[in-house]
């Protein structure tokens, strides 16, 4: 959604290319996903350690070094807890349709094989010319799970706005 932003304050004129990596944004929240979401962030809020690592877990499907884990979990605490359910509630009340229509760059849409798949080809629609592809053997850090595979689709990517 930071690209997505930056697009919206800044236009294109800048940007070589843009890879949107398993976010959602450019509609409505599901009205049917609402309840287990709030139900999420009421939990995130009573107990934000456990649940902050659950969800840090849940985004690997290779799952990384403990040390790793929690050095992500530790890191991801370092923000303060209201602020995290400000930032997640605002990700998810952001309506960008308008903006993925703005973009006219080389643009990429890496995402895992989830529930949301049909909000991303909603998002893929709505942007010239974007890419989408599917990660079926990853979680959400789908750049460390299939990092080759990421890698090569991003430069692949750059390699066309290269040439554009």
């Amino acid at each position: 959604q930071e690209c997505l932003s930056y697009v919206d304050q800044f236009g294109t004129a800048t940007v070589r290319a843009l890879v949107l990596v398993d976010g959602i944004s450019g509609g409505a929240f599901p009205p049917e996903r609402m309840q287990g979401f709030l139900n999420w962030l009421n939990g995130f809020q009573k107990d934000r350690r456990s649940n902050a690592d659950g969800f840090i877990r849940s985004m690997f499907r290779k799952p990384p070094p403990e040390a790793t884990l929690q050095k992500l979990l530790e890191g991801s605490l370092q923000t303060p807890t209201d602020t995290a359910v400000a930032l997640v509630v605002g990700a998810m009340a952001d309506d960008e349709t308008a903006t993925l229509a703005k973009i006219d760059k080389p643009t990429l849409l890496a995402v895992s094989e989830n529930p949301w798949l049909s909000m991303y080809k909603k998002m893929a629609a709505s942007i010239r010319g974007a890419r989408l592809e599917v990660f079926s053997e990853a979680g959400h850090a789908l750049f460390v799970d299939e990092a080759e595979r990421f890698n090569g689709l991003v430069e692949e990517l750059m390699k066309g706005a290269d040439a554009k």
